[in-house]
Parts: structure tokens; sequence; C-alpha cells
């Protein structure tokens, strides 16, 4: 179980429930074990035997959920006896949830006196753990699900034994005590582990000798500014986040990464580089560092360098954000901090922001978009792709000219005209997406702003960030759709009309303003079909007969776009 102490708790169900709740079959603190619960499913991975001062009520033992899915604990038996056997004593569990890749803390104390980082209380059912090493067994009816011997801790007061944080938890690596070793991590004040989380490494190494084709030779340790984070997959949509995160690193020059260690916390190593052959990445290059090598399980990643076994935090506004550093030894060489990730999306860091600088800006970071395996985004092991330049909206009253904002430049009375207009399309079944106007431009001036609307009532306003400039000449066609194979065949539609032109009578109007003042109205016949109203060139007479130019495909009469005929 993740603890507030680390990070927040996934949920569980009735942590504190006493002995009192079971059912009429069950034993005497505990229900009946679910058998569906496998051998390997749950792992014994940590074990704090030798607590600072009194040692009764303060014992521990942590438990990890190595399976897919959430397991009810409920009935499964807590085992512990002397190495040999002997002395057994045991505890049946009450309700507990345990998710996939999850860790719950179970511990020799009552339950509603359980701290913090206790999830579950089993009393003095075990009695006192030896501190001369002893043996731990989670059992489901007569299976046993996993058993561990755990070694001596004797003079290591304050001091949890835990599995090697650099693998995976397995049920067959805790069989010997040999593969526990002591945490170095305080979690308390004079305790030393990590209850809830994953391990640390059980050693670190420093960059000295590898072995390179079959010869041993000395290391090319990175330095500060050799490696950078610039990518990582904290919430994989393929495939759960226990197989499927990741992160990636980028070489500046070439380097041995035999030695790096990583973690969510500076300081507090989770994974170390410790194998004998030596590990190169060369200038350039990039290495994946994954929860799951094998792309059958981890969502498809390509190969993997090196696999880690600590958790990536998703970074949203209710856990706060999620941190990552790679080291060598204590030296820090690169750390980000994020407060958002992307479900299904890795986020990577923009190829022009490759920098130890740069990569602590979260603006030049962007989610993934290229797909890889199973379907999730992003490029582990490659180069990303360049984020999309961010642009901050220009003031009100301005718009974007280029890279720059400038003010808007208005039009004034005089300076549009609505010239044409076609509310009744000889088309028919769809008349809004045929219909359209005409506006003829007298003057210099940005369409943004611009209101359109019927009887001087406002009923569309032009609006865009960048700037529409228009010049004295032009003839600007609004309709119902800019499609030519949609509206009729208009030879041109500049803009998008979204109101509808009545053709119920032949009192109805477009008028075209700005800031609330109307310069110009075109009364238009709505009862013509398939015919325009058109406006005399003069800019004044609205010309009584209907147009008598065919354009389109629709048997449509009037001239879109173009200057319209004197009236006869």
């Amino acid at each position: 179980m993740k603890h507030p102490l680390r990070r927040p708790a996934l949920a569980l169900s009735s942590l504190l429930a006493l002995a009192g709740a079971c059912g009429p079959d069950d034993g005497p603190s505990g229900g009946q074990c679910d058998g569906s619960i496998l051998t390997g499913d749950l792992v014994i991975t940590e074990v704090m035997a030798n607590p600072a001062g009194e040692d009764r009520g303060n014992e521990w033992f942590e438990i990890y959920n190595a399976s897919s899915t959430a397991i009810d604990l409920a009935g499964l038996t807590l085992v512990y006896s002397k190495p040999d056997g002997s002395d057994e004593k045991t505890h049946s569990m009450r309700e507990l949830v345990i998710e996939p890749g999850d860790y719950v803390v179970v511990g020799g104390v009552a339950p509603e006196l359980a701290p913090s980082f206790v999830d579950y209380g089993f009393g003095n059912d075990l009695g006192t753990m030896r501190n001369a090493g002893a043996r731990l067994a989670l059992r489901c009816g007569s299976q046993i699900i996993d058993e561990a011997e755990y070694p001596s801790v004797e003079g290591d007061d304050g001091v949890a034994v835990g599995l090697d944080g650099n693998v995976a938890p397995d049920h067959l690596a805790n069989d010997s005590v040999d593969s526990f070793c002591p945490a170095t991590v305080e979690y308390a004040p004079d305790s030393f582990g990590s209850p809830g989380e994953s391990n640390e490494p059980c050693s670190i190494a420093a960059p000295g000798m590898c072995n390179d084709g079959g010869g041993m030779r000395p290391t090319n340790p990175p330095v500060h500014g050799d490696l950078i984070i610039t990518e990582f997959m904290a919430n994989p949509g393929a495939v759960a986040d226990t197989a499927g995160e990741w992160f990636e690193i980028y070489a500046v020059r070439e380097v041995d990464l035999n030695g790096l260690v990583a973690g969510v916390l500076p300081g507090e190593p989770k994974m170390s580089v410790n194998q004998v052959d030596c590990l190169t990445v060369e200038a350039g290059g990039y290495a994946l560092f994954a929860r799951e090598a094998d792309p059958v399980f981890n969502g498809g990643l390509p190969e993997v360098h090196h696999t880690f076994n600590f958790a990536l935090k998703n970074g949203t506004t209710t856990t706060g954000p999620g941190s990552l550093f790679i080291g060598i030894g204590d030296v820090v060489l690169d750390e980000i901090t994020y407060s958002d990730s992307n479900n299904g999306a890795s986020t990577a860091l923009d190829p022009r922001q490759i920098d130890p600088g740069g990569n602590d800006d979260e603006a030049n970071w962007c989610p993934g978009e290229a797909s890889y395996g199973d379907g999730d985004l992003g490029t582990p092991g490659a180069a990303n792709s360049e984020c999309p330049i961010v642009i901050d909206p220009c003031d009100e009253g301005q718009c974007r000219d280029g890279d720059t904002c400038r003010p808007v430049v208005p039009p004034q009375m005089g300076d549009v005209l609505v010239t044409e207009a076609l509310a009744n399309p000889n088309l028919s079944g769809n008349d809004s997406a045929h219909e359209w106007f005409e506006l003829t431009i007298l003057g210099d001036f940005d369409l943004n702003g611009l209101q359109l609307g019927r009887n001087e009532t406002v009923e569309q306003t032009v609006t865009d960030d960048k700037c529409m400039p228009v010049t004295a000449g032009q003839i600007l066609v609004f309709a119902g759709n800019l499609d030519p194979t949609m509206n009729g065949g208009l030879p041109q539609a500049d803009l998008r009309k979204t109101f509808t032109l009545n053709n119920d009578n032949n009192n109805r109007d477009v008028s075209v303003g700005h800031g609330g003042t109307f310069f110009h109205s075109l009364r238009y016949n709505g009862n013509l079909v398939g015919q325009s109203t058109q406006l005399d060139p003069d800019g004044v007479t609205v010309c009584p007969t209907p147009a008598t130019v065919p354009y389109g495909d629709g048997g449509d009469l009037g001239t879109p776009g173009e200057l319209n005929p004197e009236c006869p």
C-alpha cells in the first residue's frame, strides 16, 4: 500500500476492520481465503524484525502484489516460525485489498494503534519476531503462496532488510537470506526502510571496471551534462503501469552507464546499473529504462537497456507533481519534476531543448504523438518530435500579425457595403448550406470584430486571433457552407456564416457594422427562388429586378464574388 509518508494510498477496504467483522464461517480472526490466489502472486519483500527501541508493537513486514489483478487478502494466513519451521504461529487476515504492483505493510500491533505506514495490524498473534532470523510465509488454505527466511538483524536496531530493489519482487528470490540487504533510507526517526514502497538497490556500483567484449577495462562514467532525461511514460494505456512505465535518457557524449542510479528522490536511489558487462551509449544515442524488459508485456517497447522497479507518479493536481532523477553515486546528473502526464502518451522533451536546464521548464515538454508497440504514443529510445510552438493570445483589441500582436484596424462608415444576397436558393432540401451574401470592401481595415446580422440585430461577429486584413476593391462572399460541392457550386466562398437568411417575405435584410454601429443594410426579396437581390454599382440603388446571370451547378442566378451589373 502506498503511504502518505511517500505517496497517496491506493484503495483498500476496511483497513482497520476488527475481528468482529468476520462472517459466520470465519476463523477466530479472518475469513475464507480466495482460492484464486496462486503461488507467486504475493511476495514478502521487506522485514523489520529489530525496531529501534521497543520491539513489541513496532515489528512489521511488507507484501507485494506481483499479479496483474487486485487481490482481497481476507482469509490469507500469515505464518511465522523459526527457520526450521518449528514454533509456528499464524494469523488469518481480515478483508484488505491490495492492487497489482502495490504493497501493503502488516504489523504486530493492534489495528487501532497502527502507525500511518502500517496498513494492517495483526496484534500479537505471531508473537515477537526473532532478531537472529526466522521464517515468514503466506498461506491460502494449505497452499503456500510465498515464504521467505530473513537474515539475522542482531545489532542492526531500527534497520529493515529488503529484497534488491533493482529487480521486480519474485517469490523465489526471497528464498535465500542472501537476497536481503539492510536499508539505508530513514523513513522515521532512527528507523530505516521503505515500508509500502519499492526497496533500494542492494548494492550501488561505483564507476570502476567493466567487461568489454571479454576484456576488462575502466568504465567511462558520465559527468553532469552528459546525460539528459528526454522522455518518460508515467501513465501507459495499453498495459498496466507496473509493466508499461519507462523513461529515456540522451547521451551528449559516449559514456558507460555502469554505476548509474535512478529514482524519484535524489539521495534515495531505487535503481542501480550493477552489471559486469559495459553498458555503453554512444554520443547522440538514447538509453531506454523500463519496468518490464519483455515487449510482450511492456506494451511493445523496443530494446530495453535496463529495468527499474519504482513507480513513476502520474503527476496530477490531486497527487501532486512527479519527479525523476539519474546520478552516479551521490552526484545527481539530471533531474526533472512534472505536474502532469498523459494517459497512453509519453511526455517528451522538445529536441531543440536537450540540455540539463532545458528540461527543467515544463513548457519545453509535450505529449508524444507517434504510435509504438501496442498503441501507446511516444518515441521510446529514439529522437522526439518537435513540440508545437505555444503562442500566448493577443490582448483584447489586438490581433496576431505574423509573430507579433498589433491593434485591430476597425472599419469606418463607408468602408463596407452589403451588395448581394440569395436567401431562397433553387436547390431544395438545405437552404442554409446554399444561402449566401456578398460584401464589397471600400476601405482598408481588419475583419476582426466585424458584426453581421439581420434588421440591425447582431447575429455573428467575425473572430480570429490572427489579423484578417482586407483592402478596398475586394468582394467577399459569406456562405452557409464553404465547400463548393455542398453550397451549390459557389465560385468562391470566403467566410462561413452561422445564421440563416429568412425567405418568408419581402421585408428582410442583411446588416453589417462594427462596435454596435451598423454601416449598411441590403433589403432582399426572400420570395425569389434561385435569384439573388443585387445592389447597383452606385452603392445606393437596390435593383428592382433580380439577378439574371447563372452560376454554379444548381441553376441559381447571381454574381457572387464579382462586381454586380448595373440595374436595368
